[in-house]
């Protein structure tokens, strides 16, 4: 019973307990990333287990600010020559999750995992330099960014509801301002 997806649900839902293990991991402000490495898709079909609705828990309980990624080593769907061999079954959901949070998606029938680990580790570093968002802010009003009440005025980039700057965040209480659409 291959259940990714479920376990990360679980773990969200436990840090709502405040003193659980869980609450101590999944803080705000803290980013979060998964690894999972699969043969096999998420074996069952419940609400726990859908890729939108672990998204919508997330979102739910960190108020939309909580910069996630999930990523996956496995059967790609597609790659006949790995389903035949050592990939038990495509890892469509898998596939799914990955794509919405921009994580790094890996092979599970690769003779070596360094470049994908690698891969993976360099997105996590990366995490370091960026918000998530709550919304897609309207682009002629900008973002203002301010660190311990001060307003900062380090380069930035916007990617949907991904802020990115090119180097990693200094330490800090950090607060944005901007408006959307709604």
């Amino acid at each position: 019973s291959e259940q990714g997806i479920r376990t990360t649900y679980r773990a969200v839902e436990r840090s709502l307990s405040s003193g659980s293990q869980e609450s101590k991991l999944l803080r705000s402000g803290a980013n979060f990333a998964v690894v999972l490495i699969s043969d096999e898709d998420e074996s069952a079909t419940k609400q726990m287990n859908d890729p939108e609705e672990l998204l919508s828990l997330i979102g739910a309980r960190f108020d939309g600010q909580k910069n996630f990624l999930f990523n996956s080593i496995i059967t790609i769907p597609g790659d006949t020559a790995c389903r035949s061999t050592n990939g038990y079954s495509y890892g469509e959901r898998y596939k799914t999750m990955t794509e919405l949070t921009g994580g790094l998606l890996g092979s599970v029938c690769a003779s070596d995992y360094a470049g994908q680990v690698s891969g993976i580790a360099e997105n996590i570093k990366n995490m370091a330099k960026s918000f998530t968002l709550s919304c897609p802010p309207i682009a002629a009003m900008g973002v203002q960014v301010f660190r311990d009440g001060v307003q900062i005025s380090d380069a930035y980039t916007i990617d949907g509801v991904k802020l990115s700057f090119t180097q990693p965040i200094e330490p800090g209480d950090y607060q944005l301002k901007y408006q959307c659409l709604k």
